[in-house]
């Protein structure tokens, strides 16, 4: 997020009297290095329930079939950015490096939303599934901004309620990482305090 505010940053007037070719270059590395991040940190989480040795709930094809309608969706609703913004830049608009990226990280993030429920399920009842569900949540809401994109035409949506509607999915977006934030430092401050308070205390002489 703050890589992202960063590339926001260059939007900003004072940068107009800059090359534009340069601002566009350093946007796109920005977004890539900022969605290169996203999909590390969100991969460590998909992956907790292996690590931890959880059982996911439902069967193994019912986990499979999850995982790959998640996927369809993901490519179904942020693909498309990546193939209206991948043209251009092979064609040297730097510009729509951004874009490009932005739309990847997105996609493949979105895919991971699968891992991240059921493990969120999982933990379902506890302190744990928290940072789980809320992160799960966020990623739902960024899904409804690409899939806005998507089928806002097809709905009969003006450019003024398609913006509306991608905002609203965006803040939610944003909201529910931030809670998960919140919600994982809550679990790893009590696990501190459990530690510390359990520790024996040495003795004096």
């Amino acid at each position: 997020m703050a890589l992202l505010l960063m590339r926001d940053l260059t939007l900003l007037p004072v940068f107009r009297g800059f090359d534009p070719r340069t601002v566009a270059v350093a946007a796109g590395i920005l977004v890539a290095l900022a969605n290169l991040s996203q999909v590390v940190g969100t991969w460590m989480l998909a992956r907790t329930w292996k690590v931890a040795q959880l059982e996911l709930p439902g069967t193994a094809a019912a986990q499979w079939l999850t995982v790959g309608l998640v996927g369809l969706l993901a490519a179904v609703f942020a693909g498309p950015a990546v193939l209206r913004n991948a043209g251009p830049l092979l064609a040297g608009d730097l510009s729509r490096a951004a874009g490009v990226f932005s739309a990847l990280g997105d996609m493949v993030s979105l895919w991971l939303i699968a891992p991240l429920l059921l493990t969120a399920l999982a933990l379902r009842g506890g302190m744990f599934g928290w940072p789980f569900a809320l992160l799960t949540a966020s990623y739902v809401a960024w899904l409804g901004y690409d899939a806005l994109a998507v089928v806002g035409p097809g709905l009969g949506l003006d450019a003024h309620a398609a913006r509306t509607g991608a905002e609203l999915f965006r803040a939610l977006g944003c909201l529910y990482g931030f809670s998960a934030g919140l919600a994982q430092r809550a679990v790893v401050s009590g696990l501190r305090r459990l530690v510390g308070g359990g520790a024996p205390r040495p003795r004096l002489a």
